[in-house]
This record gives structure tokens, C-alpha cells and sequence, in this order.
């Protein structure tokens, strides 16, 4: 039988800022907490969803400044703030992954590696 050769592991990828850590995790809860505005848009007409009874005066006074507005106008305005939003937030990310700092950490001992992984 002959004999298996120590899979060498590959050279380990250069250190980067990655930036926030879980980004798709921030990405995406940005990204569905400014879009998800656009759904509630036209339900704050109708007085859905139900308003917490301490903020009923302030939803009142919403309610009839959006009747001054024309709808299309105020998706148009809701839709730019989500995009500003978004690209603050991904210039951001790339400001915090061009930062030059970096931690000078040396690597703990490796137990197990298989690929990639270890």
C-alpha cells in the first residue's frame, strides 16, 4: 500500500481589514431597514400599523403632514435617503478597510488545518 504523503497546507492569505464583522450581516440589515420604509409608506395613510398609543399624537401630526405632500414626491424623497444612506455607509466600510492601522497580532498555534481552514 503506498504511502499518503502530509498535504502541505497553501501559504496563508495576506492580512486585511475586512472590515465590520459579519458585513453581509450589516450590509443587509442596513439595507432592509432603509428599504423597508418604502413598504411602510403607503400604510401611513391608513393608520397601519397600529401606532403605539404613546406616540398617537405624534403619528396625528405625521399623518397630516403627509397629506400635504404628493405621494409620488415623498417615495421619490424616501427612496434618495435610503441610497444616501447606503452609499455613506459603504464609504464608510472602504474608509475603515484603507485605514493603515493594523493589529500586530502573531498567530496562535495551529492544532488542525485542512485547505483554507485551520
Amino acid at each position: 500500500m503506498p504511502r499518503r504523503q502530509a498535504v502541505k497546507a497553501p501559504p496563508a492569505p495576506p492580512r486585511a481589514r475586512l472590515g465590520p464583522r459579519p458585513l453581509p450581516l450589516h450590509l443587509g440589515i442596513a439595507a432592509l431597514t432603509w428599504s423597508s420604509s418604502l413598504g411602510a409608506l403607503p400604510h401611513s395613510k391608513t393608520g397601519s400599523p397600529p401606532w403605539n398609543p404613546a406616540l398617537a399624537r405624534a403619528a396625528a401630526a405625521l399623518e397630516a403632514d403627509l397629506e400635504k405632500l404628493e405621494p409620488d414626491a415623498v417615495i421619490a424623497a424616501a427612496a434618495a435617503a435610503g441610497r444616501r444612506r447606503m452609499l455613506a455607509l459603504l464609504s464608510g466600510i472602504q474608509a475603515y478597510r484603507a485605514h493603515p492601522y493594523r493589529r500586530d497580532l502573531t498567530d496562535p498555534p495551529e492544532l488542525w488545518h485542512q485547505g483554507w481552514a485551520r
